[in-house]
């Protein structure tokens, strides 16, 4: 699934998520969301994302449609297939 045509890379960071730890409202217009990492020592909040409220509320469609298309696809079979798409 390819949310937008074109995105630019710039060496974002990758953090390995295990689950949201909360999600809170900060001001009228937008919500803070914690995501954590499940490691030996306990869990972790690896990030704070700011969303902006109704950009959330609209994504949320967007995020079940790639569950579903996630759920059918097998894992990728070796580095040259890991970014491996279904057609939609």
């Amino acid at each position: 699934m390819d949310f937008i045509a074109e995105c630019s890379d710039i060496g974002c960071p990758e953090y390995a998520v295990t689950g949201v730890a909360s999600i809170e409202r900060i001001s009228a217009g937008q919500i803070r969301e914690t995501l954590y990492s499940m490691r030996k020592d306990g869990a972790l909040a690896v990030v704070h994302v700011v969303w902006d409220l109704q950009a959330w509320l609209h994504h949320w469609p967007l995020y079940e449609q790639a569950r579903e298309i996630l759920a059918r696809m097998p894992p990728p079979d070796g580095p040259d297939q890991e970014r491996r798409r279904e057609r939609h």
